[in-house]
């Protein structure tokens, strides 16, 4: 088969995926949304069903929200939170910081929130990668930071005003991702929850991570759904799946 037949057969399921939804529920396949790009993937594969992309909605404008989300926020995190207030979707495993009054939320995994720092730091050459330390051990390097309006970001300069810590701030950004290239690039340290670096290469070529003693964040992952929503039995042996992988 040619590179074009491909082609065109990838535009044509990117331009309509709800003839492909239907295809598969034709077929008798049950399909779970899924958000790019941390979910948990595999195990829907596992349990017979299919992993379908939710990347929001063109067709939608970010009302509901807004009240909940920084305007720096993940535009396709955003439109997912969206969908569910309106009822477009039933259920999402999403990272929150602070919970929405209009839904439900069961507790999926508590995040630890580590150091990442670039394996040319005094601290990678003191410690070996996977240590607990204390924050203070980090004094002296120079730290990439969330910036102040993000949940970690303020966590973290009150957690500088607890330990009694003058940093150097390298860069203020908007991003995990951002602030870890930044961070292992620059000979810097960075923090942010756990599960973010957990499965990233770059990761064990460049950098440490170092588990904080007595720091813990709300910055968790909940399985959520709007109040009062009747849950059918194919919802709740999914979540009841997902929650026993967590558990593993």
């Amino acid at each position: 088969m040619s590179t074009e037949v491909f082609l065109n057969e990838f535009a044509e399921i990117s331009e309509h995926p709800y003839r492909i939804l239907s295809q598969y529920k034709k077929e008798g396949k049950k399909v779970i949304g899924v958000l790019p790009y941390y979910a948990p993937a595999e195990l829907v594969v596992a349990a017979g069903m299919v992993p379908m992309g939710i990347w929001g909605s063109n067709k939608k404008t970010i009302a509901h929200a807004k009240e909940y989300c920084a305007t720096f926020y993940c535009t396709i995190a955003q439109l997912a939170l969206e969908m569910l207030l309106d009822g477009t979707v039933d259920i999402v495993l999403a990272r929150y910081e602070r919970k929405r009054e209009p839904l439900e939320y069961r507790l999926f995994a508590k995040n630890k929130l580590v150091l990442l720092c670039a394996q040319d730091t005094a601290l990678a050459r003191k410690y070996p990668s996977g240590s607990s330390i204390s924050l203070r051990d980090a004094q002296g390097e120079a730290f990439v930071l969330l910036e102040k309006e993000h949940h970690i970001g303020q966590f973290v300069r009150e957690q500088f005003v607890q330990y009694g810590m003058k940093v150097k701030v390298l860069a203020e950004v908007n991003s995990f991702d951002t602030a870890k290239r930044i961070a292992l690039s620059s000979g810097a340290v960075t923090l942010s929850p756990y599960p973010l670096f957990s499965t990233d290469p770059d990761l064990e070529r460049q950098g440490n991570v170092y588990f904080l003693k007595n720091m813990k964040s709300s910055h968790h992952s909940y399985l959520c759904w709007r109040k009062n929503m009747y849950q059918t039995r194919y919802m709740r042996d999914w979540i009841a799946l997902l929650e026993e992988g967590a558990q593993q």
